[in-house]
């Protein structure tokens, strides 16, 4: 359990002139819990308010395993959180939400694959070069929550799949600094 009382650097300004678009960039990585060999770390817990919030460290995959690259609609994406729970007893709720304007049978079957799959999901806000958000965490992960979708209603009708996850952690989300995992070895 994290001690907050020594932590250095708490406040909450911002910078002037700083990037800060809305949105996430039209690619989400989806790492299932059951594929992560080791798990990246948050960097020092318990120093500085940054350091509750980054994992510096790579997620290592099972031999054989990749992380599941979806392409969301930058429209109709996105991620969020709000504080949740009872007095002096919160904890953050995070949740994704991933639109792929299209129905196929790939589509479909990556759906029926996931319904049941607990997630790290990574992805990187709009404008950003370099290492991604992330939600969830082994012991804490996203879970999906519902995926809607269908052909749409008449020529207005919008068409694709929707995927909603939810996770829920002591911070909102971690600033993943490390490398995307790749094929584990």
């Amino acid at each position: 359990m994290a001690d907050y009382k020594a932590i250095t650097g708490l406040g909450f300004g911002f910078e002037d002139g700083l990037e800060n678009a809305s949105g996430i960039q039209e690619q989400a990585y989806l790492l299932a819990v059951s594929n992560i060999k080791t798990e990246g770390k948050v960097v020092t817990a318990g120093t500085s308010a940054s350091a509750l919030a980054t994992i510096a460290t790579s997620h290592i995959l099972a031999t054989g395993k990749a992380p599941i690259l979806v392409n969301p609609l930058y429209n109709k994406s996105g991620a969020a959180f709000k504080l949740s729970g009872e007095e002096l007893s919160k904890i953050f709720e995070s949740d994704v939400e991933l639109f792929i304007p299209q129905i196929s049978a790939s589509l479909l079957g990556g759906a029926a694959a996931i319904k049941n799959m607990r997630f790290i999901v990574l992805v990187r806000r709009t404008g950003q070069a370099t290492g991604f958000w992330q939600i969830g965490t082994v012991g804490m992960p996203a879970k999906v929550q519902d995926i809607t979708g269908g052909f749409g209603t008449g020529s207005t009708g919008e068409v694709g799949l929707k995927i909603s996850l939810k996770a829920f952690d002591t911070v909102p989300m971690y600033e993943y600094t490390a490398e995307l995992p790749a094929v584990g070895a």
